[in-house]
């Protein structure tokens, strides 16, 4: 079994679990995806994150309505939190979101918060080291609040291998570690049976080769590191349990079994 991490726009993701070329997915969770069906996972609470202010304070808490009133960055339409953000502003009656660029990789968007370009709305999660280095504020989006949903999800045309089965249940035990352990920021899990809807994310792929061997890769950005581990380096929960900590799911890579 082969079980390889690289980045992709939620968007084109969830076109490859249609299409089958993908058997598992972690996704967000925007009942927009009937052809899934999904076991919800985990809500995140989303923050209005912008650069740190010299000689100003941090506010703890933000409206809805004040965060979608300030010029944003945003992911494009219909990639990452883009869907939830713009759904959540028409069922509570306020102004669609105030976009002034689409940026749709976690590492630009990074890049550009830090040179103090713009603000952007988010769980804390994918850019919690520079929050808690002080580079970047974190308000909490409240009146009503925004989460989103994390949920694994698969097609409802094909069955669940026993190698997908395994995948899922270390996912989710490695999720519930790390929300009782309070290492997931701004997390709470969800406790649901299976459904048949979601939104986009991680990615798991069946097996074609490497069949008696454990097998890693990884990749984050475009261009970005890239590296691989055998179990003799690392074991498979520990290895998702870094990566899972690492992005907390901010960062849209996709997860594969191959």
């Amino acid at each position: 079994m082969q079980l390889e991490l690289t980045e992709e726009l939620t968007g084109n993701l969830s076109q490859q679990l249609t299409t089958r070329q993908l058997n598992l997915a972690v996704l967000f969770d925007d009942d927009n995806l009937p052809e899934f069906k999904h076991t919800s996972m985990l809500s995140e609470r989303m923050y209005l994150i912008e650069p740190a202010q010299p000689g100003k304070q941090a506010r703890r808490r933000i409206t809805l309505k004040q965060a979608l009133s300030q010029p944003l960055v945003l992911p494009a339409s219909p990639h990452g939190v883009r869907p939830i953000i713009e759904a959540a502003a028409l069922q509570a009656g306020v102004a669609a979101p105030l976009v002034e660029a689409d940026i749709s990789s976690i590492s630009i968007l990074r890049t550009s918060l830090l040179a103090g370009m713009g603000r952007t709305l988010l769980p804390v999660m994918p850019l919690r080291q520079e929050i808690e280095a002080g580079l970047l504020w974190a308000s909490e989006i409240v009146d009503p609040p925004l989460e989103r949903v994390l949920a694994i999800c698969w097609s409802r045309h094909i069955p669940v291998s026993s190698a997908s089965q395994a995948v899922i249940q270390l996912t989710q035990t490695l999720v519930a570690q790390l929300c009782a352990e309070g290492q997931w920021l701004g997390g709470r899990l969800v406790s649901e049976q299976p459904n048949d809807s979601t939104g986009a994310l991680y990615v798991f792929r069946p097996a074609a080769h490497f069949a008696n061997e454990y097998f890693v890769s990884f990749a984050f950005g475009s261009g970005g590191c890239q590296g691989s581990c055998r179990p003799t380096e690392v074991s498979q929960a520990a290895f998702f349990r870094k990566v899972l900590e690492r992005s907390g799911f901010g960062c849209r890579p996709a997860l594969g079994i191959h």
